[in-house]
């Protein structure tokens, strides 16, 4: 059991950051979700927050979706690890595709999903098949952000990601922005339509040559059936002059629409010329707020804030975003939604506690159950039944005993969120 939370099922893959597995969540009636943990040592850990950071921000339909992140302490070693949605198919890479129409919809779902991250003002930077995924239901996710900058990056030349799809400018050195991702969009989809990769070598450095120097073959060489405006699109996208190629992902999307026979839905306006493009998350209009809970956080203190605000108006999303920078910060957090526990005397106290003490070991849960096992054995599963004759009065004091003893003794940072703090039960209170 991953952080006396996450039961292991099966190995899903591994790479160089670390091990993907699918796990079943045992504080979510044992659903099923992918966890990827960094691989041992503390190697890579500020990229691997980075990689979470970047993720947490985008909701959309055709990227990703992760819901937790933290650490826990084997054999001396922290062990950090991010939640994520499950999903069952398999990379794009894995997959072979003959019929255009299917190749069509792929490059749309992508486009998409980049224009999406652009807004954001997000470059992927490692955009390959193996990297976009399709599900069963012939959904297309885009994955893997560890290599994801902001549009302010400052390239130094550092070639990273992988060869085959990395864009001449990265090679040089020069500065990156959307159009970047769409040259690697152009090798997916040359791919795509010819099963070649547009410069064929077996040589690394071979290859770089290439991609700097040297324009790929016309994809209908390959596929007679490609028609013209396609692959005009095609080689407009793995233009070696980043100004050459389309400004956007929707400008991919409007002349790809004129071949294709099926519409394409936005999930929203979305503006991503460089002129205009601004950071238009979904979050924006709270930074004033964000920012007040942030200078807390930094103070080391203890810490009471109630969020207060008309239904619909973001409260629940506002909370999501602080859970996940304390993450980020090495916070253990516990979540509580008191409108769905049962409205029976201190139910919202036993799940807060009962999770929180999730991040104890045996030897202090041994303790606890030694010195307030009375008490929390009422209230707690996990604790055994004790028969005590205590009155009303010794029983509250002792439970208020107990939970100062647990919150105080703790020696990690935590926060507990607790929304619809209004529906709380009297006794909790």
């Amino acid at each position: 059991m991953l952080a006396n939370r996450y039961k292991i099922i099966s190995e899903l893959g591994f790479g160089g950051m670390g091990t993907v597995y699918k796990v079943s969540d045992s504080l979510n009636e044992n659903n099923f979700y992918a966890l990827k943990m960094l691989r041992e040592g503390n190697f890579g850990v500020n990229r691997f927050k980075r990689e979470f950071s970047r993720i947490a921000k985008l909701r959309h339909e055709n990227i990703v979706q992760v819901y937790d992140f933290g650490s826990f302490n084997e054999q001396n070693t922290d062990k950090y690890f991010f939640v994520m949605e499950l999903l069952e198919g398999k990379a794009l890479k894995e997959i072979e595709i003959s019929d255009l129409t299917q190749v069509y919809k792929i490059i749309t779902k992508i486009c998409l999903a980049l224009s999406y991250v652009h807004s954001r003002q997000i470059i992927h930077c490692d955009l390959k098949p193996a990297n976009i995924f399709v599900t069963n239901s012939n959904e297309i996710k885009l994955m893997d952000f560890g290599l994801a900058e902001s549009f302010d990056f400052e390239n130094k030349g550092k070639i990273s990601g992988t060869i085959a799809y990395i864009p001449p400018e990265r090679i040089k050195g020069l500065s990156l922005d959307q159009r970047s991702d769409l040259y690697s969009l152009g090798v997916i989809f040359y791919e795509l339509l010819t099963n070649k990769n547009p410069f064929d070598t077996s040589s690394v450095f071979g290859l770089l040559r290439q991609q700097l120097n040297t324009f790929p073959q016309t994809p209908k060489i390959f596929n007679k059936n490609i028609p013209d405006k396609v692959e005009k699109i095609v080689l407009k996208l793995l233009e070696k002059e980043p100004s050459k190629r389309f400004l956007n992902a929707l400008e991919v999307l409007q002349e790809l629409s004129q071949v294709m026979d099926f519409s394409v839905e936005l999930q929203e306006k979305q503006e991503t010329n460089l002129e205009t493009l601004t950071n238009s998350s979904a979050f924006c209009g709270r930074e004033t707020e964000f920012a007040l809970v942030k200078s807390e956080f930094e103070k080391n203190q203890t810490y009471f804030c109630e969020l207060v605000g008309e239904t619909g108006s973001g409260k629940s999303r506002f909370l999501s975003e602080v859970k996940f920078f304390a993450q980020l910060q090495d916070f253990k957090v516990v979540f509580c939604d008191a409108s769905e526990q049962l409205n029976s005397p201190f139910s919202t106290l036993s799940v807060v506690l009962e999770r929180f003490l999730r991040f104890f070991d045996k030897t202090k849960i041994n303790l606890l159950s030694e010195k307030f096992g009375k008490v929390l054995g009422k209230i707690l599963p996990a604790f055994p039944k004790v028969s005590a004759e205590l009155s009303h009065f010794e029983e509250e004091k002792l439970l208020v005993e107990a939970v100062n003893f647990i919150f105080n003794t703790f020696e990690k940072k935590f926060l507990i969120l607790l929304e619809n703090f209004d529906l709380c039960d009297f006794q909790s209170l």
